[in-house]
């Protein structure tokens, strides 16, 4: 059909849609015409200027006009020749079909398959592949999958000459008689070059190029004269253009039914293949494969050849996707495999370790059983599964069933850690917290193991109603946004109200080995059903990093403050003994203020043995500001949601939740914090500038974001001294900032800083009255020599920290290189930019230096 035809067809379309029940063709064909007036109307309004047009599969149309989903190729193909059975003539050249009613009142029922999306746009028509269409509407059906047996004829060298090999792939029944079935494909030696030239533009070396039907048992003959016909087809078609193979059905007994309907499609268009409702392309030289619902199963998710999983259209339709394997490496395609892969941002630099980290192959089709069975509901009343974020640890997925439920699945990484004690006690913690009034995600199913068909550890969880708080954070009124913090607060209430027996992390006590050492926690007048939870080893990052999983220390639980303080240190210690070596610093900026000699791990410890001598000293004399208390690892703007009216609907992401000593969580969250401005650090009520209406725009949008964030701080700080006394109490301890810094710093990585742990033993010795009694003496000292080298040190350090956050947000990257995926080509050019002013000045030796040093290119990681 040109695209002259379609235009002027379009206007006699009567447009009318069919709901359902199934029409039959015995009472109900008008409703047929309308449901296929339907799918051209949606054809014709649609907008397909990219790769990924809106793509209206049979499958899509079919559940819009009966509401049924997920069943056979086969059963849509025999529900739809059922629905046209009273027409005395239809032109079924595809199934994918468009009515055209006539100025005579009569019919025509045809389709193009996808080559019709694309062809409106370009005015052509690719007729090959109609043909292939109609050449198979009566085929056998018959999956197409897996490599076979190869399987020569008694005379091969006709097919050897063309490159070709035929690969046995088991028998079909076809109206009676048996027919074995053969793929066709490329063969190792002398390749005929119309062959070779198509086969390695579209297919690869290790692509099918079509399927053969031979009846059983026909001799070697019956083949070569069925491939015979395949190839004059070819040669033929190869005359003009891009080729298509065409088979036909074959005479004489030979059967060759269907070839290699792969051979019509060109860079970009959509082919039928192989009669079961699979389609193929090449985009970019990466082949495409789709298949529906019911021909999922582990061997195709798994098979050498292929990947496969759920893509969703611009239409809202839900297919297989299946990647072809070339030469049995997976391409990683960003764009199409993004189940698989990260694909929510880039990397400035060592890009190919941070997706490599985020890489996670898993069973999708066992996903949505999982997924069904948590539910209470059928598989097949799944419509819609979708990747929906990605964080730093976590891929989710939202599965959609038919009754609108919407359901939460969080796959880690595998480079999450700690893997399988992370996921037990995020669910533990979950499921605690929200039998206790906290607004947490009902867990439906978990996995703490990647021992599952999934092959990856898993929580499946409600999705909790509301948007998040960060959609609006920033445009709030003052009203609104004072009222979304007192909320805050008063949730974070109920955290602080619920005291435990010692510090760790919590878990189910079924879901630890015997040998973890656990505290039971009682049931007192504020905590209840507490008899499936234990509190264990914490789970927060620091104590799993860079192998230190591998250490015999003390991971918790701890029952007293001074455990939790040593437990630090010892960890540091113990992991610079078995794995430190001398090395340069990890900021390479910081290598000047060594000598440019590599650091001794030996100085660290001494100074973390130093941190020990000072940690009893560390710990409160109040007894009220010992209490184990739990806090959100991150409560961000991001992890609250709220509902219209702007209530607290759910609290997300609680991994790494760590139970800990309330002095040592007692801050304001990073995310309402504005430590560093006078006014807020003096309580200050924020106002504007006096002369905010002579300032240009510029000046009051930067003056804004100040108000803002002095808003929030007061607000936050307003409400804790009203709500939460134990905690703005413990705030309002000067000496215990001191100690949680001094904390913080002794239980860093160390990556060749040799500086800040001992700068902050000096600091916290020369505040030592305020820590502790006047009477008792520092346990550490430092001659004045050492004290000048290191604070100089110190601050040289912390003005290159500061100058290279700068350069990251003048970049436009976290510290980590990454950047959203529109803004990477922009950040590149930033980086270039900022390098090269950097650079100027600089002798052709500190020019080398400062080029092999750049921290935002590819480097070797060294931890």
């Amino acid at each position: 059909m040109s695209n002259s035809t379609s235009t002027s067809s379009q206007e006699k379309i009567a447009y009318f849609h069919h709901h359902g029940p199934w029409p039959t063709p015995e009472t109900e064909h008008v409703p047929a015409l309308r449901f296929l007036a339907n799918y051209v109307k949606r054809i014709d309004s649609a907008e397909y200027d990219c790769s990924y047009l809106p793509y209206y599969h049979p499958r899509a149309v079919f559940h819009d006009a009966t509401g049924v989903d997920y069943v056979s190729g086969q059963a849509i193909w025999d529900w739809i020749k059922g629905l046209f059975a009273p027409f005395e003539k239809i032109y079924m050249e595809s199934r994918d079909f468009n009515v055209i009613t006539h100025e005579d009142g009569t019919h025509t029922i045809f389709g193009e398959w996808m080559s019709h999306f694309w062809i409106k746009g370009t005015g052509e028509k690719n007729e090959t592949i109609c043909r292939d269409c109609y050449a198979r509407s009566e085929e056998v059906n018959q999956r197409f999958c897996g490599p076979g047996q190869t399987a020569y004829p008694k005379k091969p060298k006709d097919l050897e000459n063309l490159g070709i090999r035929l690969d046995y792939d088991g028998e079909v029944e076809y109206s009676g008689t048996l027919y074995n079935k053969f793929q066709i494909q490329p063969n190792a030696g002398k390749v005929d070059s119309t062959v070779r030239e198509w086969r390695e533009k579209n297919c690869g070396t290790h692509a099918v190029m079509g399927v053969m039907y031979v009846k059983k048992g026909g001799s070697s003959e019956d083949v070569i004269e069925g491939w015979d016909n395949f190839a004059k087809d070819f040669q033929s078609s190869n005359s003009g253009g891009s080729p298509s193979f065409t088979g036909r059905a074959g005479g004489s007994g030979t059967g060759t039914g269907a070839g290699a309907e792969a051979g019509g499609s060109s860079s970009s268009e959509w082919v039928w293949w192989d009669g079961e409702s699979v389609w193929y392309r090449q985009i970019n030289g990466v082949d495409e494969w789709y298949a529906p619902e019911s021909d999922a199963d582990s061997d195709w998710i798994y098979s050498n050849r292929q990947r496969k999983y759920f893509i969703k259209y611009a239409n809202g339709a839900v297919v297989w996707h299946m990647e072809r394997r070339q030469e049995g490496t997976a391409k990683l395609n960003d764009a199409t495999n993004s189940f698989f892969n990260y694909t929510s941002g880039r990397w400035l630099y060592n890009e190919h370790l941070r997706l490599s980290e985020r890489q996670l192959y898993f069973n999708i089709n066992e996903l949505c059983q999982v997924i069904s069975k948590s539910a209470g509901l059928p598989r097949t009343d799944i419509i819609l599964v979708t990747k929906i974020a990605e964080g730093g640890s976590y891929r989710i997925f939202e599965a959609t069933f038919r009754n609108g439920l919407k359901v939460i699945a969080r796959l880690p990484y595998p480079c999450t850690i700690p893997r399988k004690y992370g996921v037990a006690s995020e669910v533990a913690t979950m499921e605690f917290l929200r039998i206790h009034g906290i607004p947490t995600p009902k867990i439906l199913d978990w996995s703490s193991s990647a021992s599952n068909k999934l092959g990856c550890e898993y929580i499946i969880m409600e999705r909790v109603s509301g948007r998040e708080l960060s959609d609006t954070w920033h445009t709030m009124t003052f009203k609104e946004r004072m009222a979304a913090v007192k909320k805050i607060v008063d949730m974070e209430r109920l955290l602080f109200n619920i005291q435990f027996p010692a510090s760790g992390s919590l878990f189910f006590k079924n879901s630890l080995d015997p040998d973890i050492e656990t505290v039971d926690i009682p049931e007192t007048s504020n905590l209840k059903n507490t008899s499936r939870f234990c509190i264990g080893p914490s789970t927060e990052y620091l104590w799993w990093y860079q192998r230190r999983n591998e250490l015999a220390t003390n991971r918790g639980p701890w029952k007293s403050s001074e455990e939790v303080l040593k437990a630090v240190g010892d960890r540091e210690i113990l992991w610079l003994r078995r794995f430190g070596e001398k090395r340069y610093p990890r900021e390479p900026f910081y290598r000047e203020f060594y000598g440019r000699q590599k650091v001794d791990p030996q100085v660290q410890i001494q100074y973390l043995l130093d941190y020990l001598k000072v940690v009893p000293h560390l710990v409160p004399k109040a007894e009220q500001l010992n209490v184990p208390t739990i806090r959100h690892p991150d409560l961000s703007p991001s992890n609250i949601l709220i509902s219209d009216s702007g209530d607290i609907t759910g609290i997300i992401d609680w991994q790494y939740t760590t139970i800990l000593p309330i002095f040592l969580q007692a801050k304001i969250p990073k995310h309402f914090q504005n430590y560093g401005d006078d006014d807020s650090e003096n309580f200050q009520r924020p106002k504007l500038a006096e002369d905010f209406i002579t300032m240009t725009s510029s000046e009051k949008e930067v003056e804004m974001e100040l108000y803002r964030r002095r808003q929030v701080h007061y607000f936050y700080l307003g409400y804790t001294s009203d709500l939460n006394k134990a905690h703005f109490h413990a705030m309002g301890k000067h000496n215990l900032v001191l100690r949680n810094q001094l904390y913080d710093i002794a239980g860093r990585p160390w990556e060749g800083d040799n500086t800040s742990l001992q700068a902050q033993l000096i600091k916290t010795m020369a505040q030592w009255s305020e820590i502790t009694s006047p009477e008792d003496n520092p346990p550490v000292r430092y001659s004045p020599a050492e004290i000048e080298e290191c604070l100089n040190r110190d601050t040289k350090q912390k003005s290159v920290d500061e100058q290279m956050q700068q350069v990251r947000d003048f970049i436009g990257i976290n510290i980590d290189g990454l950047v959203l995926n529109e803004e990477f080509e922009s950040a590149k050019e930033r980086a270039k930019v900022i390098k090269s002013e950097l650079a100027e000045g600089a002798d052709t030796e500190e020019e080398r230096e400062f080029e092999e040093h750049w921290p935002f290119q590819d480097h070797e990681e060294i931890d």
